[in-house]
């Protein structure tokens, strides 16, 4: 579409003419710095954690393998997450457990991260480390696809 610009860029073959490919011109690009912003990669959203869960358990549920959640993540008052703590939640415990014994381990614990930009707490490595030395398989998980795949080695699925 020619909108009357005229090519006056040296080395193009429309030079001096209206020019119907100014938008698409390395050398008009270049000059005004709009390669650059129409070739810059396009922001992907992240998932959110919530996200990346329900894909793990639709998976889960998908496949007849039972998978719990520990409701260990939400911000809560004050006196509830002292309620809580009575009950027997416990700072960084793993979000997901398969209690499902394979390859020697009583069960799965999947601490599950959105992605590789996630950061893992201290409580969080413990856990994993403490479930390890007591018959378990602890894992961290970046991504519903780690996780899935974590799941179908333990649970040998091909």
């Amino acid at each position: 579409m020619a909108l009357g610009i005229r090519c006056i860029r040296a080395g193009c073959h429309y030079s001096g003419k209206e020019c119907v490919l100014w938008n698409e011109c390395p050398i008009f690009q270049a000059d005004t710095g709009l390669a650059k912003k129409q070739s810059a990669k396009k922001d992907i959203p992240r998932p959110t954690e919530d996200d990346v869960q329900a894909a793990v358990v639709e998976y889960c549920d998908l496949m007849h393998i039972v998978c719990v959640h520990i409701p260990n993540e939400s911000k809560r008052s004050q006196s509830y997450g002292a309620k809580m703590k009575r009950m027997g939640l416990r700072k960084g415990f793993p979000d997901l457990f398969i209690p499902t014994a394979r390859q020697g381990f009583h069960g799965l614990f999947i601490e599950l991260k959105r992605d590789k930009k996630s950061r893992v707490s201290a409580e969080q490595k413990a856990w994993v480390v403490y479930l390890n030395e007591h018959g378990y398989r602890a894992t961290i998980c970046y991504g519903a696809d780690e996780a899935i795949n974590e799941i179908k080695n333990y649970m040998e699925i091909k």
